[in-house]
């Protein structure tokens, strides 16, 4: 038992650290970048208002399971974005990120590390409803934290002329086609129009 909770304190120790990264969007007030236990917790909130609100046919319990665990790799791996889908850079990421699944949820007693490390393959795989549902609320939020920060303090040719407005609306797209539901797809197109008068307002000022 002593071992047990050891492993429990440890894991939990460790999460910590998920507060301290910094993802690649600042908060809304543009004082520092967020972080992926901010990102979490919002995309999580979502869930539990969409499902309500819309009554999807998700197991909600395990679409927030799925959300908790899914950005844990960050801690070892950190947050990035691969823009262009450059394949080496994938294969790279992807390699990192599962060694970072296998050294985190590693510390963890035998039935947590097996149950918590499978959220993640099935987050990763995207092979389950649920997972799907996951991944799709994970890029919208990116947009809704777009939008909470401001064109104005967007970095205009990174934003704008890299394009990663269409890079990320690409992405959601892709993702909520997945889930096959009519609800989230309007849900979506709502959160795009307001990024996309986001966009505008950088578009007159250039």
């Amino acid at each position: 038992m002593q071992d047990r909770l050891q492993k429990i304190l440890t894991f939990v120790h460790a999460m910590e650290k998920l507060k301290t990264i910094q993802r690649q969007v600042s908060i809304s007030d543009n004082s520092r970048k967020e972080s992926p236990a901010e990102h979490t917790w919002r995309t999580a909130l979502l869930a539990m208002v969409l499902c309500r609100e819309f009554e999807l046919a998700v197991d909600l319990t395990r679409v927030l399971e799925i959300i908790l665990v899914h950005d844990i790799v960050e801690i070892i791996a950190d947050d990035h974005w691969n823009i262009h889908d450059d394949g080496n850079v994938h294969a790279i990421k992807n390699k990192q990120e599962k060694d970072a699944a296998d050294d985190l949820y590693g510390i963890l007693p035998e039935r947590s590390q097996e149950e918590l490390k499978e959220m993640w393959v099935e987050y990763r795989d995207r092979k389950t409803d649920e997972a799907r549902f996951a991944y799709a609320l994970d890029k919208i939020e990116v947009m809704i934290q777009r939008i909470d920060l401001g064109a104005q303090n967007w970095e205009k040719r990174e934003w704008v002329e890299d394009g990663i407005c269409e890079k990320i609306h690409a992405w959601a797209d892709d993702a909520v086609f997945q889930c096959h539901d009519t609800k989230l797809d309007i849900f979506l197109r709502f959160v795009k129009e307001e990024i996309d008068r986001e966009c505008k307002k950088i578009s007159v000022k250039s």
